[in-house]
């Protein structure tokens, strides 16, 4: 399954994007990461999981700059990252969902997909 959308193409191109290169997650650990936008300008959105917990970060720039300075994690959870997807929010929705060769659909395997190891790992816990 695809996790790379938009402008991304792999870890490295998140990482460099951002400008980050310390404390990133690995392949792994990322769940979903997609950027695009208009020629000149751009937002992005990378969900992950560490350590039991699930984070999100967005970013967006204009023409003057990118995504520098923008990697701060904030940790979310599988249900607001699901109703998220399933909200319509008008013109300022999430891009993933329409604008970054990624789709809704897309999206909610990644969560199916992660909700899967989350049963997983608490039926082999038992």
């Amino acid at each position: 399954m695809n996790k790379y959308f938009g402008g991304f193409d792999d870890r490295e191109d998140v990482a460099e994007s951002f400008e980050v290169d310390t404390d990133f997650p690995t392949d792994e650990q990322i769940l979903f990461a997609s950027y695009g936008g208009g020629a000149y300008e751009g937002d992005a959105y990378v969900l992950f999981q560490r350590d039991g917990k699930l984070y999100s970060v967005t970013g967006g720039h204009c023409s003057c700059y990118g995504l520098e300075g923008q990697w701060d994690p904030e940790v979310t959870s599988l249900a607001f990252e699901t109703e998220r997807n399933q909200v319509d929010q008008g013109p300022y929705s999430y891009h993933f969902l329409s604008e970054h060769d990624a789709s809704a659909e897309q999206f909610q395997a990644v969560l199916d997909a992660y909700t899967a190891q989350l049963t997983q790992r608490q039926d082999d816990e038992r």
